[in-house]
């Protein structure tokens, strides 16, 4: 189990300190030959991820994005979880969201950051698996939450970060940091 504390500063800034580590697999996805692999350095990974972009107004920043990432960051190595549902990760994510990203707006939604991560680096940080077809965008870019909700609907690293962190574990950790 892989759990970290989340450091907040005046200004809204935020880092993640490591508490506890407890071994676990370090092939947290199965990948097969077959695969055509487009080969990401460790470097394109950590460059990916330092750019997710964050609403921000003077000095608050929302850590929606951030925070989202660090949740499935923590699940892909403390349970091998590759593909999130929303409707298992709401309540968890959502706590995780009230307690740290809270930047005046009285009920921060878990959801937006859950559907908009897709748009940060024309999807090469998440994705989105909607085999219904249930996610109809409305005129602000979002989503209805009931529809994130359907059982059908997979989020989560695509493939091309699961296979870097594949043959390099050790960035689940360094991109936590």
């Amino acid at each position: 189990l892989l759990e970290f504390a989340v450091l907040v500063d005046e200004e809204n800034n935020f880092s993640f300190e490591e508490v506890l580590e407890v071994p676990v697999s370090t092939q947290v996805d199965n990948v097969t030959e077959e695969h055509k692999r487009i080969d990401m350095t460790p470097a394109d990974l950590i460059r990916l991820f330092s750019d997710v972009r964050s609403w921000q107004n003077g000095k608050k920043k929302a850590l929606n994005k951030p925070l989202l990432v660090l949740f499935a960051l923590g699940k892909l190595k403390s349970q091998g979880i590759r593909r999130l549902s929303f409707a298992d990760c709401e309540g968890e994510y959502g706590e995780l969201l009230r307690q740290y990203g809270n930047t005046g707006n009285q009920t921060p939604s878990p959801s937006h950051a859950f559907y908009r991560l897709k748009n940060d680096k024309n999807g090469a940080i998440w994705s989105i698996s909607d085999p219904n077809k249930v996610l109809k965008e409305n005129s602000s870019g979002d989503v209805r939450v009931s529809d994130l909700r359907d059982v059908s609907v997979e989020l989560g690293f695509p493939s091309e970060v699961i296979e870097t962190f594949n043959r390099n574990p050790e960035l689940v950790c360094e991109l936590a940091e």
